[in-house]
């Protein structure tokens, strides 16, 4: 069974996998924690009750959501709150906002494309309140550069040497709204 692993790393995590896996460095921790009872670990071997599987569908789209309008807002340097709010929460969402809008600041813009090797999700509570979710994804960065927005000149990211890594995100189900990406870590330490 999957645990939730809730740390952050130094190196590359903070915000959201698609805006700071390049470009952030920061050095904070959180304590890893264990799922509660309960909790169903989705793989291919498992068998899910039909709300289990249906909340992990639900958990997946929300996720690809959140890939999508976080490359729309990386490769324009804009971001719409109401866009990203369908499929991100705060913390996220906040962190999200500010690390856009540090990139329109500095005149700075993602290129290529952050490509997904297939997401599943590895923890589901459903007993919890609000529920919760973790979903691990190989992230392929290996086209995907930060650039200077004016002369299309990459911009130097420290501690970004791996260029296939796995992306850690959890979700919580938002009542009245669906499920919501609220945390995101790019994990280096764990090629894929």
């Amino acid at each position: 069974m999957a645990f939730v692993r809730n740390r952050r790393r130094s190196a590359t995590t903070v915000a959201v996998i698609v805006v700071a896996a390049l470009a952030l460095s920061g050095c904070t921790h959180k304590p890893k924690q264990t799922p509660p009872t309960g909790t169903a670990s989705p793989s291919p071997s498992s068998t899910l009750s039909p709300a289990e599987q249906q909340a992990a569908d639900q958990v997946l789209a929300a996720y690809r959501g959140y890939l999508a309008v976080t490359a729309k807002a990386n490769t324009t340097a804009t971001a719409d709150s109401g866009e990203l709010g369908q499929y991100l929460t705060d913390p996220l969402l906040t962190q999200t906002l500010v690390n856009v809008h540090n990139m329109a600041q500095t005149g700075q813009v993602y290129t290529g494309q952050l490509v997904s090797g297939g997401p599943r999700v590895t923890v589901l509570n459903l007993s919890t309140d609000p529920a919760t979710a973790t979903v691990e994804d190989c992230l392929d960065a290996t086209n995907y550069r930060k650039v200077r927005k004016d002369t299309g000149s990459p911009v130097s990211s420290p501690g970004q040497t791996i260029r296939r890594f796995t992306g850690v995100t959890n979700a919580i189900l938002v009542k009245g709204k669906g499920w919501r990406i609220n945390q995101s870590e790019a994990h280096q330490e764990r090629p894929c």
